[in-house]
């Protein structure tokens, strides 16, 4: 007699409830490839195939029917006896995350969500701000978690994915040329503003302040409107911004890193169980441009 472990039954069902591969992936903690390897081992147990596929849809086939409603019944068992039992493991505490001015996202308000349903006794605190002054929350013991960006080196850090950062400008309005070359930017303490003064001042290149703005997308549509040039994402000039760098004999930029930090103090498990959900989440919304993993906002330090 065949049997069915509990971990690939609750897969199936999520991927069904969830409708891909991802999503489940994003619930569970878990990535889309161990997803699928999951799926297929319940399918190889079952001798038959459990899901149809197409580009549009996810369902269960006839068989599949049968395991899912058989997985319900068996999850819902299994999870009534634990909880009579004392065995369901809640997580506890309170996790302080802070994250980046523009990086707060749907796959990342999703990967959090799913640690608060799976452990309804865990406090999650959301601080958004800019990362240099979320780092300095950090190094005070007021945030357990950190996502950011940054463009220098920070051994703390862990890094999440990088990304080249470009002089953009209106696709459709000439290259300015008067000097000093007009420049837009977020205030300080961003990253990119730094890394742009840093490199100009290199190369000895005069620059004025045409528009400053604490929202990218404020900053983003200036650029577009021709006000000024802009540091951006090399995937953001589809925006209606393309590379001037060549154009305006303007110097190379840093590229940008988009990092994960833990706070070594804080209830630890927590912090690492939040910590996994975000790893995957990120990894899910591969490949770039980042605007998958965010919602609407241009990613902002």
């Amino acid at each position: 007699m065949q049997t069915f472990s509990t971990e690939l039954l609750r897969t199936f069902a999520t991927v069904v409830d969830e409708g891909s591969f991802t999503a489940a992936g994003r619930r569970l903690g878990l990535t889309q490839s161990a997803v699928t390897a999951q799926i297929k081992r319940l399918e190889a147990q079952a001798g038959c195939a459990l899901l149809t596929r197409s580009t549009r849809a996810l369902a269960p086939t006839p068989h599949g029917e049968v395991m899912l409603q058989g997985a319900r019944n068996i999850l819902a068992l299994h999870s009534a006896l634990s909880e009579q039992l004392g065995m369901t493991q809640s997580i506890r505490g309170r996790v302080r995350i802070g994250i980046s001015e523009g990086y707060f996202s749907g796959a990342l308000a999703a990967a959090i969500r799913g640690v608060m349903e799976q452990h309804p006794t865990l406090q999650i605190e959301l601080h958004v701000d800019l990362t240099k002054l979320l780092l300095d929350q950090l190094n005070d013991g007021l945030l357990d978690i950190l996502l950011g960006v940054h463009c220098d080196t920070h051994p703390s850090a862990e890094a999440l994915w990088t990304e080249r950062l470009v002089w953009g400008f209106a696709t459709t309005n000439p290259l300015p040329v008067d000097r000093p070359m007009p420049m837009v930017f977020a205030p300080e303490p961003c990253p990119y503003r730094a890394a742009s003064i840093a490199a100009l001042a290199r190369r000895q290149i005069a620059w004025r302040l045409a528009c400053v703005s604490p929202s990218f997308q404020s900053c983003l549509t200036a650029a577009r409107s021709g006000f000024g040039v802009v540091a951006l994402l090399e995937s953001e000039l589809s925006l209606g911004l393309r590379d001037v760098s060549r154009e305006a004999s303007l110097p190379d930029l840093p590229n940008a890193t988009f990092s994960l930090w833990l706070s070594p103090d804080g209830p630890r498990k927590a912090i690492e169980v939040v910590a996994a959900r975000i790893r995957v989440a990120v990894g899910d919304a591969r490949p770039w441009p980042p605007s998958r993993l965010r919602a609407g906002s241009g990613l902002i330090a």
